[in-house]
């Protein structure tokens, strides 16, 4: 199926009641939900989206490029964007749009994938924090753990930390950044005071 015109939407998504960005059989995805929101704008007007990569059941995106194929004149940016969230789900929101080479591809471009991992320790929390945050109820040595980080970084055979690894799966990766800070970027008021964020930079 050939396509006149491509562009990059930029999204966010909570993911808590989503399988990860895939579409699968008898399960919501991200994948999924972004079609159909689609499907109302362009009143089911030909079209085909791909994502820059999976992610796992329950895991949140702050900066998800996803990419549009479609025939269809250059899309109004504003108005798309204002469109999109109108009629996408409250966990799901369009940040922005731009149009890029037909033969572009978001999959194979070159990217750093950047994960953050919220904890907190020596209380239980907040239930309204559990879908964004782990609490461990058990004092943790933060200083020891920020050493242990900084363990990751570098190139490592990782097949210790896979339960069933396939035939074809890359077990060898390079972590740039790897390194637990105080948190600054999620605030709530049911989150605790003292809390902090695994920050973990690599290569797909």
């Amino acid at each position: 199926m050939r396509f006149s015109n491509s562009h990059i939407i930029k999204t966010q998504y909570l993911g808590f009641r989503f399988h990860g960005w895939q579409k699968q059989k008898d399960l919501k995805s991200v994948h999924e939900a972004v079609d159909k929101t689609l499907s109302f704008i362009f009143e089911h007007f030909n079209f085909r989206t791909i994502g820059v990569g999976r992610t796992d059941s329950k895991v949140s995106a702050l900066n998800y490029p996803l990419q549009i194929f479609i025939d269809k004149d250059k899309l109004e940016k504003t108005d798309f964007v204002e469109r999109f969230n109108i009629n996408a789900p409250n966990d799901i929101k369009c940040l922005s749009v731009e149009e890029c080479h037909l033969k572009f591809n978001v999959i194979n471009s070159p990217k750093i994938k950047e994960y953050h991992y919220n904890f907190s320790f020596g209380k239980k929390q907040h239930p309204f924090s559990a879908p964004i945050h782990v609490a461990f109820q058990e004092n943790l040595n933060l200083e020891l753990m920020k050493k242990g980080a900084k363990l990751f970084e570098g190139t490592h055979h990782f097949h210790k930390y896979c339960s069933k690894p396939k035939g074809n799966t890359i077990l060898e990766r390079t972590i740039n950044q790897c390194e637990i800070t105080k948190n600054t970027f999620l605030t709530a008021s049911f989150l605790p005071a003292d809390s902090y964020t695994l920050i973990v930079r690599c290569n797909p």
